[in-house]
């Protein structure tokens, strides 16, 4: 039976444009891999699942402060 290696692998990376003062949007990029802590009950082999992503922020900010 082999044994649990690792649990999560991941890597992730984004870039960010500031369009105003209070208007920032940003994509980001997701990989992860994992592996399950029990293996196939069939074959006795790890399982691995790999997730890939991609996610666009959209920050902003509203001014609810008193007019000055």
């Amino acid at each position: 039976m082999e044994s649990n290696i690792f649990n999560q692998n991941r890597i992730s990376g984004g870039l960010g444009y500031q369009i105003k003062e209070n208007f920032k949007l940003e994509l980001n990029y997701l990989s992860r891999i994992l592996q399950h802590a029990e293996p196939d009950p069939i074959t006795s082999k790890a399982i691995f699942d790999q997730d890939t992503g991609f996610r666009l922020n959209i920050s902003y900010d509203f001014d609810f402060s008193a007019p000055k």
